[in-house]
């Protein structure tokens, strides 16, 4: 198989800042090897489409990368069919890109999608926190506690792999009172395609205090403080996507423009 530290031929490469952190993100992810025993349970296509997602999401197959289903066959040890159903709903979630007869690639990324997808995630997120602040009950509240306490005993020793799958726990915690299972698929799509920019970026401010972010977060929202809650997930997704388009040499200068036209519409839409 080609080098995976680059898309392969015929893609557009990634930003230019995007482009050099995922050498390294790359150097860093594709050492654990692809896991290739069968969930409990699961049907293969069920299996293939869990071990592609996160592969993708973690950054192991590459932005532009061709998915060649005889290099799955043998990585996976799974049948051509069901890797080909898998890539199927991979491609209606926006991680993987069907051409037709040329076969199946990874999405690729890029700043103007980071943008969309940080704005569809607000709005997403803020109107399932609002719903879930009407409706939650006591247990939603004892989730939310235990979610929080789980992503603070990560440690900077800790698996980076088992540091997202917390935080992605306690994201969905918060909005799991909505009261609508299509808003919540719809927030925890908008998250997958955000999660593949915080792997490409390596989390480039190692000065931000992300847990501090947390757990005002949670005082807020069993506070039932609509208001701070509403400002403090903005500011909480909107960072990581200046901090990412701030570090690309393509972007940079732009930066602060980018993030303010970003705010304003978001803004907008929600007043």
């Amino acid at each position: 198989m080609e080098d995976l530290s680059a898309p392969s031929p015929g893609f557009a490469r990634p930003p230019e800042g995007v482009q050099e952190n995922w050498g390294a993100a790359r150097r860093f992810l594709v050492s654990a090897p692809l896991n290739k025993a069968p969930a409990a349970g699961a049907t293969l296509t069920e299996t293939a489409y869990v071990r592609l997602r996160e592969d993708i999401l973690r950054g192991r197959l590459a932005p532009g990368e061709k998915l060649r289903i005889e290099w799955l066959r043998e990585s996976y040890d799974i049948g051509a069919s069901p890797l080909r159903e898998a890539l199927s709903r991979l491609a209606t979630s926006g991680l993987v890109l069907a051409k037709g007869q040329q076969g199946f690639y990874v999405a690729q990324v890029s700043i103007p999608q980071l943008l969309d997808i940080t704005k569809a995630r607000v709005w997403a997120q803020t109107l399932a926190i609002r719903a879930a602040i009407v409706q939650g009950d006591r247990d939603w509240e004892a989730r939310i506690l235990a979610a929080t306490h789980r992503l603070g005993r990560m440690g900077a020793n800790d698996d980076p792999v088992d540091w997202e799958t917390q935080h992605s726990d306690f994201h969905a915690t918060l909005i799991s009172a909505c009261g609508s299972q299509h808003l919540i698929n719809h927030c925890a799509q908008l998250q997958d395609l955000s999660d593949r920019y915080r792997w490409v970026s390596i989390r480039k401010a190692a000065s931000r205090d992300t847990h501090a972010e947390h757990i005002a977060l949670k005082d807020a929202v069993l506070a039932r403080d609509k208001a701070t809650t509403e400002r403090l997930i903005h500011d909480h997704f909107v960072e990581t996507t200046r901090i990412i388009i701030a570090n690309d040499p393509s972007t940079q200068d732009e930066a602060e423009a980018l993030i303010g036209k970003l705010k304003a519409e978001i803004r907008s839409a929600l007043e």
